[in-house]
């Protein structure tokens, strides 16, 4: 007896009509944990979970465990993967509940979901078990489902009842099933435990369900996926023949295919029909599957008829063969050859095709009716095919009757030709003819919609249609003086008629423009409105607050006010009258800043003329501005020397959209950023300066605004924070350098993890049984013991000292070695090179002694030469190669580098390295700023200082903001000037400029102030843009334009409008601040009517009017960047032309960049160099490339890079770099393949151990591994499987088999994968063969 889940996946194989046997997965039980503290002072634990092992069968597929907790808290869910029956899940929160369940899977095959196990990770920790998934023993739910095909579209399942439901009243039982990937669940009540599912699609996926139905609830779900079969492919017959026999009968025989089996077949099916009728009209006959031939009787005499023959299997039908003609003889009798002789006749003459066809092509609404003749009894089929420009763009089959077609699909306006073919067996003729499709009436009017009493108007009709149209004004009563003109445009088949209106009386009707031809008729009234000298009210006030500082007043304008030209007078004040304040503005809103939060304001609004008449004002509004924001608060921990721990509070209990860190040393200018999110209410800022001061502040971000903290000061400097309450921990390392009369004790002191405060280190050498002890203040680092004998062996303790006890201490012993067994060497091939201006990389090749232990790298400045610069590093027998950090820029280096073989000291080698030159150190100067327009600003200023640049300026970065914001706003230039453009009118503006050189950004300049020119109200429309220029882009085009040349007529905004044969068909509206725009989705290589206006709240502008051609798909975008054009600035001749980036799409982004030569250079040059940075550096990198291309790999996902190209000069000249240009890379989600495989690039052996190490990844990957997966085992790698810190490179694998060889295995992963593994063989040693060495 088959056992059942309640969740299974299986895939059923029937072989020979017998559902085959399928195989459940047992559910995961027995689920253990044992919770860790990683980390006491952020509270951070990891989990240990367990079970037991499932047993399956055997197979190619794999057994997967998906394991999956959740977060009671927050109810935040991860799910992991594992092969083995255990996993460790790492970063927990303390005194938290986890929610932890596994299930399994393999292949189709899934189990459920094990019993919960609540985890919470409190001291002492509490697991206890949950079962939220168990069967309810009330109302069980069926068992021991089964499943047995029936047919491709159907099976059957049966089931059985609980083992307790005779006890129980059972009604009945509910089965649902759905396809795998569909929405729609079908079910069906029955009162059988068997019931057969039908109508199913052939091949695909379906969820069943099974439930029992009590008398008052149903039971939990019995649930299986189970795939129908695939079905057979059933071929139409070979070799179909059909031919007259006798009047009457046709007989039509075939031959089954040779690839079809005749098992598959149960019979064909025979269709046929005469020729000319409808395609309904067909009859049908069935034939047996032994048969080959079928005989059609009672046929029409003289008739032609069309037969074809499919073969059927058990479930459906398979493809027809083609149509066979076969015409039967018989029909009118023939006359008598007496009657014959007696009659004379003369052959018609050959008819042209025009006459054969006689083709004719009508004009109907929205489309066109073709007819045609019937050419000849002998066509069964005419094919009519619609062309343009050599393109087939309509094509149908129309039988003989009706021999019509209606064609609505086609472009209005459009040249098209029509072919009809008419056909049988083969083509008789053809005919072809050209036709237009006609264009839709359409009628437009426009002009002014508001006057005074006795006013003036002039009113335009447009109306456009093919065929031409008949147009007029049809006027009302009330109007006595009037003049009509009428034009016409036979370019665009437009048509405008001019209305002229004098004297306008109070009693009159509205005009109504009229259009018509033979297919339509279209009119269209014009409203005028009679308004007197007073405005009327304003309507539809409304009053938002924005935030604790803003208030938003909106309202509706009549459209009396647009004649009228009216300014809008909004007055706020304070319950209290502490504040009152009235603006003027033409717009229909206005936003008051700098308010009090949480103070209620009454607002209102009234309408005046130019001539001071005012409209009475709307009702006082009131309204509260929201409460301010609590400030967040910050709290810093020093965690050693290059790390700080934060912690904040928002203190508000509306959750923000965002955090963000904000941290600089004392003396940088500029902040960095770290952004968190609302889960997260701590940090650890890494990678720090030792020994300096940091400024930080938290940015809250909440929807409606930002509030900062309290600037906090702390230094990195770990014994501020060093406590003494315990003993401290021994020192980290310790070394003894010796030679024939000095020994040289040097240690490093204890991890500052554990913030224990060390006061003095007690050193006790026992040499030839004599103790000697030396005490050193904790500044102490290294103790000489002189005299010394060499020739007597040595043990040296070292012990932490401080008030509240000694640490454990660590020994080091010295032998004396013979003279041959002495060691010497020195470490070879020792170079440096800079890589920064603070960092220089140190290369060596280590010596080939086993004795070998480690290496001292000794660095320290060249001209001030004293001991507190010297700086020591140990490092293993491993290292090659090692990274200075933090040094000076621009100054020489003394390095050395000394081996040791156990506690012997090898030859030192030294070389010198020179640091790159820093970025500037001094501001741009003299900066001043003018005003442009209303919108604009002009920035000027003077290089920094000589002598403080270091290096040639490659740009300036200029940042600006407005008083109300956070964050700056970036641009660069090559200029020593820039014009600030889109600003807003009449508002302060906060200004600064830094200089940048190839070694990073400089100093910025004091904040500088200066406002926008306020936004003068002038009742005019606005004049036309200007320069307006089109270009091709693939299925588009691209508009650019500039602002109307009367910079004191207000332009709030643009509007482009386009159609293939009538004018802005289609308006898009733009914001003022935008001059350029693309228009997408056109058909390629057409011609279409662009226009370009601008607008105010008096009306719009008269229209730019051109025509330009869509590009193809076949065309690149050449992407390109203007921001460097600065006015009139000058600029050099010698920048590189037209840079153009292209993004490959493979497993890591490359960008192709390419450009063009400058028209002329300065001298000779040996190529060029491309300088391209991320959107956040500020530093530039640098390429050099030998031609006009060159490749960037290894770039960052998801990120915006800006790239340059400048001459390289032969004599170093200062070349003009090209314009920016900007690309963003894919995301991570956009590749396959996201991760490279690690290298493992050494394995240590011991008894019982093995250290792996590995490469570190690369930069471009750090922030997108999470972590590494280490497996190891003796038959395979992922026996066992340890998840490693993306932080490591090197592990320890204990608890081993001494003398026994095991595989290793290391991956990456992320959330979304995990990378290919690294695989190597290493083996511990064997404490046998030890001891025989």
């Amino acid at each position: 007896m088959w056992r059942f889940i309640v969740t299974v996946v299986c895939i059923v194989v029937q072989r020979n009509g017998v559902a085959g046997q399928y195989r459940y997965l047992s559910t995961p039980k027995d689920l253990q944990a044992v919770v860790t503290v990683k980390d006491q002072a952020l509270g951070i634990c990891d989990v240990n979970l367990t079970w037991a092992e499932v047993h399956y069968k055997k197979s190619w597929k794999p057994l997967i465990y998906i394991v999956k907790w959740e977060n009671t808290t927050d109810y935040t869910t991860v799910t992991s993967e594992t092969g083995v029956n255990a996993i460790k899940a790492t970063g927990l929160l303390k005194d938290k509940t986890y929610v932890f369940s596994v299930k399994v899977k393999q292949g189709w095959l899934i189990s459920d979901w094990s019993r919960s196990l609540h985890v919470t990770t409190s001291s002492p920790s509490v697991v206890e078990g949950k079962d939220s998934n168990d069967d309810d023993p009330r109302y069980p739910k069926p068992r021991s489902l089964k499943v047995k095909y029936l047919s491709p579209i159907s099976f059957k399942l049966k089931w059985r009842d609980a083992k307790d439901a005779k006890t129980l009243k059972v009604k009945g039982y509910r089965v649902t099933w759905k396809q795998k990937k569909g929405e729609t669940h079908k079910s069906d009540l029955i009162t059988k435990r068997s019931y057969s599912v039908k109508g199913l699609k052939p091949d695909s996926i379906y969820l069943l369900r099974i439930q029992t139905v009590y008398k008052s609830k149903l039971s939990k779900s019995l649930t299986l996926f189970c795939k129908t079969q695939r079905e057979f492919d059933v071929s139409p017959p070979a070799s179909v023949r059909a031919k007259a026999v006798g009047t009457t009968k046709i007989q039509v025989s075939w031959s089954p295919n040779r690839k079809q089996t005749d098992s598959k077949i149960v019979g064909y099916k025979i269709q046929y029909k005469r020729r000319g009728i409808r395609r309904g009209d067909v009859c049908t006959a069935m034939a047996s599957s032994w048969k080959s031939r079928y005989v059609i009787t009672d046929l029409l005499k003289g008739e032609a008829y069309k037969i074809r023959i499919a073969a059927k299997s058990r479930y459906a039908t398979g493809p027809y063969s083609s149509w066979r003609l076969v015409k039967l003889p018989g029909g009118v009798r023939n006359r008598s050859n007496d009657e014959a002789l007696d009659i004379t006749t003369t052959p018609p003459p050959t008819p042209s095709p025009e006459e054969l066809f006689g083709l004719n092509i009508e004009q109907i609404s929205a489309g066109v009716n073709i007819t045609w003749n019937d050419v000849s009894s002998d066509v069964v089929t005419y094919m009519v095919e619609i062309t343009q420009d050599s393109q087939i763009l309509y094509i149908k089959e129309v039988y003989r009757d009706p021999l019509a077609l209606e064609v609505y699909s086609l472009d209005p306006g459009g040249e098209y030709n029509v072919t009809v073919r008419a056909v049988s067996s083969r083509e008789i003729g053809h005919f072809s003819a050209s036709f237009s499709t006609p264009v839709p009436v359409t009628v437009v009017t426009d002009g002014p919609h508001v006057t005074l009493t006795g006013g003036n108007l002039t009113l335009r009709c447009i109306t456009q249609g093919i065929p031409r149209p008949q147009y007029e004004w049809v006027l009302g009563q009330g109007f006595t003086r009037y003049d009509i003109t009428k034009f016409e445009e036979e370019n665009f088949n437009k048509y405008l008629m001019l209305l002229e209106l004098y004297d306008i009386p109070e009693d009159f009707q509205n005009p109504i423009c009229k259009s018509q031809n033979n297919l339509e008729y279209v009119a269209k009234e014009h409203r005028i409105h009679i308004i007197g000298a007073v405005p009327p009210p304003v309507n539809n006030v409304s009053v938002t607050a924005l935030n604790q500082r803003k208030i938003e007043v909106e309202w509706d304008i009549p459209i009396e006010h647009e004649y009228l030209n009216v300014t809008y007078l909004i007055t706020i004040e304070d319950n209290f009258g502490n504040y009152w304040s009235e603006e003027e503005t033409s717009l229909s809103r206005y936003v008051f800043r700098n308010l009090t939060a949480n103070t209620e304001y009454r607002v209102s609004v009234i309408a005046k003329t130019s001539n001071g008449r005012s409209s009475s004002g709307n009702d006082i509004i009131s309204v509260r501005t929201e409460k301010a924001l609590p400030k967040p608060t910050l709290q810093t921990l020093s965690w050693n020397d290059t790390a700080i721990v934060l912690n904040w509070a928002t203190n508000s209990d509306t959750p923000p959209n965002m955090v963000r860190i904000l941290y600089k040393k004392v003396s940088d200018q500029e902040f960095l950023v770290r952004k968190s999110y609302p889960q997260k209410s701590t940090m650890i800022l890494q990678d720090l300066q030792r020994n300096s001061t940091y400024e930080m502040k938290v940015v809250v971000v909440y929807d409606k605004g930002e509030v900062v903290s309290n600037v906090l000061t702390i230094e990195t400097n770990i014994a501020s924070f060093l406590q003494e309450n315990r003993r401290p921990t021994p020192p980290a390392d310790a070394y003894l350098m010796v030679n024939k009369t000095a020994m040289t004790i040097r240690w490093i002191p204890p991890h500052p993890e554990y913030r224990t405060y060390v006061r003095q280190y007690r050193l006790d050498i026992y040499q030839d049984g004599i103790l000697q002890r030396h005490l050193m203040d904790n500044k102490g680092r290294n103790f000489t013991l002189t005299p010394f004998d060499d020739t007597k062996e040595v043990a040296a303790y070292l012990t932490a000292v401080n008030n509240a006890g000694a640490s454990d201490p660590i020994l080091r012993t010295y032998k004396p070695l013979a003279d041959e067994e002495k060691p010497t060497g020195a470490v070879g091939s020792l170079r440096g090179k800079a890589l920064s201006s603070n960092s220089i990389l140190v290369e060596w090749e280590p010596p080939t002694n086993k004795r070998l232990t480690r290496f001292l790298l000794r660095y320290r400045p060249l001209v001030e030469y004293n001991d507190s610069n010297i700086v020591d590093e140990w490092l293993g027998p491993s290292y090659n190669n090692y990274v200075l950090m933090g040094l000076r820029g621009a100054e020489s280096y003394f390095i050395s580098v000394i081996p040791y073989f156990n506690e012997l000291v090898g030859n030192d080698s030294s070389i010198i390295a020179r640091t790159y030159t820093g970025a500037p150190s001094a501001p741009p100067q003299d900066v001043t700023a003018t005003n442009v327009n209303y919108t604009g600003i002009t920035l000027q200023w003077r290089p920094p200082p000589d002598g403080q640049t270091n290096g040639v300026v490659t740009q300036y970065v200029v940042a600006f903001r407005s008083a109300d914001k956070v964050e700056d706003t970036i641009q660069h230039t090559n200029n020593t000037g820039i014009i600030v453009r889109d600003l807003l009118p009449g508002t302060s503006y906060y200004m600064r400029v830094a200089a940048m050189t190839l070694n990073g950004t400089g100093p910025f300049t004091t904040w500088l102030t200066h406002s926008t020119l306020p936004l003068p109200v002038i009742r005019e429309l606005p004049k036309q843009p200007e320069n307006v220029t089109t270009k091709q882009v693939p299925y588009g085009i691209a508009l650019r334009w500039d602002r109307p040349r009367d910079p004191d007529v207000p332009v709030h905004g643009y509007i482009v409008g386009y159609g293939r044969f009538i004018p802005e068909v289609y308006r898009e509206v733009l914001s003022a601040g935008k001059t350029q725009y693309t228009i997408h989705k056109l058909r390629q290589n057409h011609d279409y009517i662009i226009s370009v206006r601008a607008f105010n709240n008096f009306g719009e502008s008269e229209a730019v009017i051109a025509v330009a051609t869509a590009g193809d798909g076949r065309m690149t975008i050449v992407s390109s960047n203007d921001d460097d054009k600065e006015g009139d600035l000058n600029r050099f001749d010698d920048a590189p032309r037209n840079v153009s980036l292209e993004l490959n799409h493979g497993e890591i982004p490359t960008v192709n960049v390419r450009w063009r030569p400058p028209p002329q250079i300065q001298g000779p040059s040996l190529g060029y160099n491309v300088y391209y940075k991320k959107e956040a550096e500020k530093k530039w990198r640098v390429k050099f490339a030998d031609r006009t291309f060159l490749i960037l790999r290894n770039l960052s996902f998801d990120t915006t890079y800006y790239v340059r190209v400048g001459v390289f000069y032969k004599d170093n000249t200062d070349a003009r770099l090209s314009h920016t240009v900007e690309i963003k890379t894919f995301s991570l989600e956009d590749t396959i393949h996201a991760l490279p495989t690690p290298s493992i690039t050494s394995v240590f052996s011991g008894p019982d151990f093995l250290d792996v190490n590995w490469k570190p990844p690369l930069k471009d990957y750090l922030h997108v591994i999470v972590g590494f997966i280490l497996g190891f085992g003796i038959k395979e790698s992922n026996e066992n499987q340890e998840f490693i810190p993306a932080s490591q490179r090197s592990f320890r694998v204990t608890k081993l088999e001494p003398g026994t060889q095991y595989i290793i295995s290391l991956a990456m992963f992320n959330e979304h994968g995990k990378s290919a593994k690294s695989i190597v063989y290493a083996s511990t040693l064997d404490p046998q063969e030890q001891k025989t060495t």
